[in-house]
């Protein structure tokens, strides 16, 4: 079975949405997930409500590149397990950090691809339906400073592909 994926905002988040689209298209995702408010200050906020120039070209490159809207963060809410549609997907080292600050920047700057760290993510997966969306929500500052947002969203996506989905189908 082949999955459908979408790109989760954070995974690249210093791209703005129009461009978050583009890498998602060239990279082959089917879905995006875009943030209409900051998490932390630290992070852009692309003001798609009050932006009516920024909403315009992000809804043409909706349309122009066939990527859907899968979640706008932080206002979707999901019901109980067995009406799970989604699921966020990463990965992390088997060793964690050892301080607060050295989890807060794993968790925000430096998680791994699917199958590359020490979570038994195809595990955890198998106990949900096997039709879900898998958002790929992986920040990797280092790999994206060495190979900048576009081909980092493709390795992503790649690489999950690789891990999850039946190797008959890629």
């Amino acid at each position: 079975m082949r999955h459908k994926y979408f790109l989760a905002h954070l995974t690249a988040i210093g791209l703005d949405p129009p461009q978050l689209i583009d890498a998602a298209a060239a990279a082959g995702y089917d879905y995006v997930g875009l943030r209409l408010n900051r998490t932390t200050t630290e992070e852009p906020l692309y003001d798609l409500i009050n932006d009516r120039g920024l909403m315009k070209e992000t809804k043409a490159r909706l349309a122009d590149t066939g990527v859907k809207v899968w979640d706008i963060e932080v206002a979707r809410m999901d019901p109980p397990r067995e009406w799970f549609t989604w699921s966020h997907v990463c990965d992390v080292p088997a060793e964690h950090p050892a301080t607060l600050d050295g989890l807060i920047h794993q968790g925000r700057r430096e998680r791994m691809f699917s199958g590359e760290g020490g979570i038994a993510v195809k595990d955890i997966l198998g106990s949900l339906p096997n039709d879900i969306v898998y958002a790929l929500e992986i920040p990797g500052e280092t790999l994206v400073a060495e190979v900048g947002y576009k081909e980092y969203v493709r390795r992503a996506l790649r690489a999950a592909q690789r891990y999850l989905d039946d190797s008959s189908e890629i």
